[in-house]
């Protein structure tokens, strides 16, 4: 088979000695330390101990130094005239007994025949022995270690895969690739993402958190091309908790579960939570029986969910050692990013050397982020940017005034362009269908389809994007910021609101818009009075294809809209529809919707009265004061019938606690976690103990029986035989720590 080849002369100096410090460590077994050039030159890195050459029973002790040579040159074969001041270095380092073993590393292509002779100059010179390695050995190394090529994932898009991944996984790490390939050639393996390497060999499981651009989307699909080509795990992009049910295959382990945005896309949806905690114990079997799971939220958005998931049935939610912070960067880190984006990118000459001087105080500006780097590198984001210190310093603080002033000033057939794809919910057909609702919008912003045809085209990898999935070819947002901004535009324009409504499918305008609600963090469309009309129509007309957990309709006006337009959208319906016939549950849209009213002062006595009562009867059943006290059923409750309710039920289980306790050790299945039997029986007492409606004795009494708890779930979890978890066969991604600093700036070639 023919030996793939690298495109490693796109790698700047700094990366390429990355590289370098990797297969060292990995292949090579040693970890490096970096050295800062002077008068100690001649040395990029640096060890000492004993080496033993792979292949061979020799062992080697003393002192090695390592030198890297990259050039930016294709093809570029290694002259004698290309090291020739690096001879004299080697030999004041041998007399100063830092130079038994001299390794030279480049990615120049270095003869057979060259580097026996090189070698044999470097030991003329005072090496005790000496190695060459040449661009043809950083292939081969390269092709044949999938770990070295997840520690320095860049690679995967400076090789052909085919000749990289030759398993059964090989067509979905394709369109990994192909999905990020603008980005990787700039991507920096940072200490987030190394974490997120380690926690899923560790743990099974992660949660990448931060907020929009700060690279969730980039680290989770490197993870998914490594699981394809190291692990041999198959991805499976899961869009809900009841398609992972649907996905997960407990008789094949090899699966890699990517959970995007699990928790609300822009805002936060309190039924994705919900629906999570009945499908917790399957994603805890799942990871435990080999699978692998990526989730991804944004900061704001998993600490609302935090708030109503079950933590006590999947602890890692709220372990710090898998979630997992994207934005926190160091400065080497940020540094790296901005040069990659800045270097690779399609800014001119003149523009690098112009903000050069600049470019470390923006890499230490606080709001830094990788995506805002990325659009530093495309003049479409800069044109209106001053080049000068104040200018380059608030285009990464305010990244998000920035684009949109860039929306802003954007050509009518551009806007139009980006309007088509936001409309479609952002990922629009290749080519394009004019429809009825393309033409209208078309007609109202007076562009033709020509015109935004062309726009599409210019728009292409800077504010979009073309993709190829198992449906066709689309046009999407470059990034899902762009969209962000886009949906700001629109929401400070009622012009372009009534364009929206007019465009948008119903089942997006669901998750997109609110109608009075503005204490969503993340909404950017709110739709005024004067279109309650528009939204509530579209309601009616609306008829849900299938829904496996809750009506989308109810979720919206629950979650999304206020009293006033619930009372306008009832108008004439009968609201005693909404209360289930059966079981009642804290989760249940309709009852939201129902207590948004009473807390409006909307809601007829008549329907609320006997729901009150059942609410209550429920809760006395389950024996749940935490039910009893959750939102859902606390805004359908006066204060007299809550309080009232939680004394009942309080003294009951104060009355019957030890017989209650020994009633769940004995209903124990031992498949089941010891953790979740007593779950609900322990907030309940939790409960007691800490509210002002009970007194110090019957608090104490709650305490006592929170101890009785501890000492039940001890003993089942002395009978409880867990499912040993299946733990890959990889190490953690470790990083070599330089000693100093390098005095020469990352940025010293930026503008070359």
């Amino acid at each position: 088979m023919t030996m793939p080849t690298f495109e490693l002369h796109i790698l700047g100096w700094k990366a390429f000695e990355d590289l370098v410090t990797c297969v060292f460590r990995d292949i090579l077994g040693q970890t490096l330390q970096i050295f800062a050039e002077g008068a100690d030159g001649g040395r990029d890195a640096a060890f000492k101990g004993i080496w033993s050459p792979a292949g061979t029973t020799e062992a080697h002790q003393g002192s090695y130094c390592v030198q890297c040579k990259h050039t930016s040159k294709v093809s570029k074969s290694l002259s004698v005239s290309v090291v020739n001041g690096e001879f004299e270095k080697v030999t004041r380092l041998a007399a100063e007994g830092l130079c038994d073993t001299y390794f030279l590393v480049t990615n120049y292509s270095v003869p057979a025949d060259v580097a026996a002779d090189l070698e044999k100059r470097f030991i003329n010179a005072g090496a005790k022995r000496a190695f060459v390695y040449g661009a043809e050995w950083l292939n081969q190394t390269i092709a044949l270690n999938p770990r070295l090529r997840r520690l320095v994932p860049r690679i995967y898009g400076l090789g052909d895969l085919t000749q990289i991944i030759t398993h059964q996984a090989y067509a979905q790490a394709r369109e990994v690739l192909d999905s990020i390939a603008p980005d990787l050639g700039c991507f920096v393996p940072t200490s987030a993402y190394r974490k997120c390497a380690h926690a899923l060999q560790e743990h099974g499981f992660v949660l990448l958190i931060g907020e929009p651009a700060s690279g969730k989307t980039m680290i989770s699909n490197l993870m998914a091309l490594s699981a394809a080509d190291e692990w041999g795990l198959q991805t499976i992009m899961v869009s809900s908790p009841t398609d992972f049910t649907k996905h997960w295959n407990p008789e094949d382990p090899g699966q890699f579960l990517w959970v995007d945005d699990a928790f609300g896309a822009t805002q936060y949806d309190s039924s994705r939570s919900g629906e999570w905690n009945l499908h917790l114990t399957k994603l805890k079997a799942a990871i435990k029986a080999g699978a692998r799971v990526v989730f991804t939220s944004r900061d704001y958005i998993f600490a609302a969910a935090k708030q109503d998931l079950k933590l006590s049935a999947f602890e890692l939610f709220d372990d710090s050692r898998v979630l997992i912070r994207v934005e926190e960067l160091t400065q080497a880190e940020r540094e790296m990013i901005l040069y990659n984006h800045l270097k690779s990118g399609s800014q001119p000459r003149d523009f690098k050397s112009c903000v050069k001087p600049f470019l470390e105080a923006a890499a230490k500006v606080p709001k830094f982020l990788p995506e805002i780097s990325r659009r530093f590198a495309n003049p479409k984001f800069t044109k209106g940017m001053v080049a000068n210190e104040a200018g380059v310093l608030n285009f990464f603080a305010e990244p998000v005034q920035v684009l949109l002033d860039v929306v802003d000033t954007l050509a009518a057939s551009e806007k139009a362009a980006l309007g088509l794809v936001f409309i479609a919910a952002g990922k629009l057909s290749i080519p394009l269908t004019v429809d009825s609702n393309v033409a209208s919008v078309l007609e109202f912003l007076g562009v033709t389809v020509g015109e935004v045809k062309s726009a599409l085209a210019s728009l292409d990898d800077s504010l979009l994007k073309r993709v190829i999935d198992s449906s066709g070819t689309h046009w999407t947002f470059r990034h899902p910021t762009i969209r962000d901004a886009y949906a700001t535009m629109v929401g400070r324009n009622p012009e372009l609101i009534d364009v929206y409504l007019a465009g948008v499918t119903t089942e997006r305008m669901l998750k997109e818009v609110t109608c009075g609600e503005t204490s969503i963090q993340g909404v950017k469309i709110d739709v005024p009075s004067s279109r309650y009309h528009v939204v509530a129509k579209r309601l009616n007309d609306y008829k849900p294809a299938s829904y496996s957990w809750q009506d989308p309709k109810l979720v919206f006006l629950s979650s999304r809209c206020s009293a006033e337009f619930i009372a306008i959208h009832f108008k004439d319906k009968n609201i005693a529809e909404l209360i289930p016939p059966s079981h009642i549950a804290t989760y249940d849209s309709g009852l939201g919707v129902l207590g948004k009213l009473n807390r409006a002062g909307l809601l007829d006595e008549g329907v609320r009265l006997p729901l009150a009562a059942r609410i209550v009867q429920t809760c006395k059943q389950d024996r749940s004061c935490k039910t009893l006290d959750s939102s859902a059923f606390r805004a359908l409750l006066t204060d007299t019938e809550y309080q009232s309710a939680a004394l009942n039920i309080g003294f009951d289980v104060l009355t019957n606690g030890p017989k209650l306790i020994e009633d769940l050790k004995s209903e124990w299945d031992e498949e089941t976690d010891p953790s979740e039997v007593f779950y609900d029986f322990d907030r309940t007492l939790e409960f007691i103990e800490w509210d002002e409606l009970f007194d110090e004795h019957q608090q104490a009494e709650a305490a006592t029986l929170r101890m009785l708890v501890e000492e039940a779930e001890r003993e089942l979890n002395e009978r409880y035989e867990e499912k040993p978890y299946q733990k890959l066969a990889a190490e953690d991604a470790v990083q070599a720590t330089p000693t100093t600093t390098k005095s020469k700036s990352v940025f010293d070639d930026v503008d070359e």
